[in-house]
């Protein structure tokens, strides 16, 4: 598809069959080297933000847990003076549950939905380009 400006396009009737093939299959070579370029970029981009994302949830946990177990003591002392110290516990705890489970949950969303999907795009609608010339 690229045509260096010193090649002269040839009409299609003046070109042999082998020529026409060899053509063909060079570009065909071209386009599968481009689409396992753009695999690998695609690839490694999204690698780089699942990794982002996993070094976030690691500071996150370790930071969050060292600070909340001190939070959840505090809790649990100060609730044990109006209640039985293993209700004041069993409220804390629910509590400690339902926040952690949010947590998680904001960060699933965070994850890559469609992986490669330009890749697929690209492919798919080479194709759908493809098909009727080879028919």
């Amino acid at each position: 598809m690229d045509q260096e400006p010193s090649q002269a396009i040839t009409p299609i009737d003046a070109t042999s069959t082998s020529e026409l093939m060899g053509e063909l299959t060079h570009t065909v070579s071209k386009l599968v080297a481009k689409h396992v370029e753009l695999a690998k970029a695609e690839a490694i981009m999204q690698a780089k933000r699942q990794a982002t994302m996993a070094v976030g949830f690691a500071v996150a946990g370790l930071l969050g847990y060292a600070g909340f177990l001190l939070l959840v003591w505090a809790a649990v002392l100060g609730l044990a003076r109006a209640m039985p110290g293993w209700a004041a516990a069993l409220v804390v705890g629910i509590l400690v549950c339902a926040v952690g489970g949010l947590i998680g949950f904001l960060g699933y969303r965070r994850r890559v939905r469609q992986p490669l999907w330009r890749t697929r795009e690209t492919l798919a609608e080479d194709g759908r380009w493809l098909r009727p010339r080879t028919t």
